[in-house]
C-alpha cells in the first residue's frame, strides 16, 4: 500500500509502506555520534527530497521524447520513476538516465552556493586546525556529500542503475539491444561483487552484497523480459511469413473484367503473306505464329 503525497507536474509522488521503517530505525537507535536524532531525521527527508527531485530529472527528460510518467514511488533504498516505456533508441535512452543524476549535481552546486554566502555574513571558526561548524553548516556539508555520493553510487555501470543504462545505451550503438543488455548486465555483475568483496574484506558489511544481489537479478529481469520480446517478435514474423505463403498459394489469379479489357483486347493480327505468319497490325514485331 503506498502513501499518496501528491501531484507535481502531472506526476504522482506515492510513498511505499516499506519506507517509514528508516524513520522507525532511527527514532529507536538514539543518539550517533555528535549527531543528534533530530538531525538524522532531517538528513532522511532531505535527502529523499533529493531522490524525489533526481527522479523528476528522468521523468521530464522522458517526456521530452514523449514518454510518459506513472508516477514517482519512494523506497527504503531509494525512488523509482515508473515509466510507461523504455526508450528504444540509444541517445533517448542515454539523456533520459543520466538526467537523473545531473539533477543531484546541481544540487550540490547550489548546496555550496548557500554554504559560501552564509560564510560571507556568519564565518567559519578554526579551532585546533578542524572547521567548526554550526547545525546549519553541518546539515548542509552532510546533504550535499550525500547528494555527491548518491551521483557516484549511481553512475556504477551496473545495470539497471543510472551508470548501468549509460553503459547500455553506449553498447546499443554497436550492438543490437538485447545482446547490448546482456553485455552491461554481466559488466556490471562482476563490478557490482567485486565492489562487494572489498567492501566485506575492508569493513566486514555484507550490505553492498545485499544491494549487488538485487541488481543482479534485477538486471537478469531486464534480460528476460526483452528475450520474451525478441521471441514474440520472431513469432509474428514467422507466422506473418506462412500466413502470407498461403494467401498466395489460394489467392485466384486476376482477370481483366468486362469493362478493363486490358492491352492485348485491342490487338489486331493480320495475314503477312511474305512471311507467312499472322502479325499484330501497325506494330513493328517480329512475327508471331498463332496456333
Amino acid at each position: 500500500m503506498n502513501l499518496h503525497l501528491g501531484r507535481l507536474l502531472g506526476i504522482d509522488v506515492k510513498i511505499h509502506w516499506t519506507f517509514w521503517f528508516l524513520p522507525l530505525f532511527i527514532l529507536f537507535s538514539g543518539n550517533t555520534g555528535s549527531i543528534s536524532v533530530g538531525m538524522h531525521l532531517g538528513l532522511l527527508f532531505a535527502m529523499f527530497a533529493c531522490v524525489v527531485m533526481h527522479e523528476y530529472g528522468h521523468a521530464l527528460a522522458a517526456r521530452r521524447y514523449g514518454i510518459r510518467t506513472r508516477d514517482v514511488t519512494l523506497y527504503p533504498i531509494g525512488g523509482v520513476a515508473n515509466l510507461e516505456r523504455i526508450s528504444e533508441r540509444p541517445r533517448e535512452e542515454l539523456v533520459i538516465a543520466i538526467a537523473g543524476p545531473l539533477v543531484n549535481v546541481a544540487i550540490v552546486g547550489v548546496l555550496i552556493g548557500v554554504m559560501y554566502v552564509k560564510t560571507r555574513f556568519d564565518p567559519v571558526f578554526v579551532a585546533e586546525g578542524h572547521l567548526v561548524l554550526d547545525q546549519v553548516d553541518l546539515f548542509l556539508t552532510l546533504l550535499a556529500w550525500l547528494n555527491v555520493g548518491m551521483v557516484l553510487f549511481n553512475m556504477i555501470p551496473a545495470f539497471p542503475l543510472d551508470g548501468g543504462r549509460v553503459l547500455r545505451a553506449l553498447l546499443a550503438f554497436k550492438f543490437e539491444r538485447l545482446r547490448a543488455t546482456r553485455i552491461a548486465v554481466r559488466i556490471g555483475a562482476v563490478l557490482i561483487f567485486s565492489l562487494a568483496f572489498l567492501s566485506f574484506f575492508f569493513t566486514q558489511s555484507l550490505w553492498l552484497g545485499i544491494i549487488g544481489m538485487f541488481l543482479y537479478f534485477a538486471g537478469r529481469r531486464e534480460v528476460a523480459m526483452l528475450e520474451y520480446r525478441d521471441w514474440l517478435r520472431r513469432q509474428a514474423e514467422h507466422q506473418t511469413s506462412w500466413q502470407l505463403m498461403f494467401e498466395n498459394m489460394f489467392q485466384q489469379p486476376a482477370h481483366p473484367s468486362d469493362d478493363d479489357p486490358g492491352d492485348d483486347a485491342d490487338d489486331t493480327f493480320v495475314w503477312d503473306p511474305r512471311s507467312q505468319a499472322w502479325v499484330r497490325e501497325g506494330h513493328h514485331e517480329p512475327p508471331r505464329h498463332i496456333v
